[in-house]
């Protein structure tokens, strides 16, 4: 499947269990989005971790994890943000009101 857009779901890094419990949520994300979409992986450095994700809906798919990373207490301190695989600027989805999104 060919994917238009990269969502990204970003948390700040402050320890290596930071980073334990994101490659948890990494690895139950790949098991819960839907052919339409697929987890490409995750990075960390400074003091960022994100988990990557190719679709074709970013704001539907981000809609739809939204309870996912609430039932493992990940909503309140993610940021996410979007990007067409053609550019390389972000559109932020969230936190509602976030004017700026990056990855470093």
């Amino acid at each position: 499947m060919r994917y238009q857009y990269q969502l990204v779901l970003q948390w700040r890094a402050a320890s290596i269990e930071d980073y334990d419990a994101i490659i948890e949520l990494e690895d139950l994300l790949s098991t819960k989005v839907s052919g339409e979409s697929t987890v490409d992986g995750h990075d960390a450095g400074q003091g960022e971790m994100n988990i990557f994700i190719l679709t074709n809906s970013p704001r539907e798919l981000f809609r739809d994890l939204r309870p996912l990373l609430a039932d493992n207490d990940r909503l309140t301190n993610v940021r996410a943000g979007f990007r067409d695989l053609e550019a390389t600027d972000f559109e932020a989805l969230w936190p509602p009101g976030a004017a700026k999104f990056d990855v470093a």
